[in-house]
């Protein structure tokens, strides 16, 4: 569904020697995507505060950056919830 994080030299915001990794998660039902990143990406924010990365939604992608730790749990948050959403299921602040 997703391609593996890549590491990149840029440390922009993040504390100096910090490696800094990006990933492209991408996902096939684009009818999905209103609902996953929630109204004006609110759902999107939540996984920014919570799991310390940087989150951009762009089509049925989301461009992801921080720690190669927090990285996976933000693409294994995406996909749990997308699953969720394939289901069928409707998603609330609590998930």
């Amino acid at each position: 569904m997703a391609r593996p994080p890549v590491t990149a030299g840029d440390h922009g915001r993040h504390a100096p020697g910090e490696e800094i990794a990006h990933a492209v998660v991408a996902f096939d039902d684009n009818r999905l995507m209103p609902e996953l990143f929630g109204e004006f990406d609110q759902n999107l924010a939540r996984i920014e505060q919570r799991l310390h990365v940087e989150a951009v939604a762009r089509g049925n992608q989301v461009s992801l950056r921080g720690s190669a730790e927090a990285l996976t749990r933000a693409r294994l948050a995406l996909d749990i919830l997308y699953g969720r959403l394939q289901k069928g299921h409707q998603l609330s602040a609590g998930d």
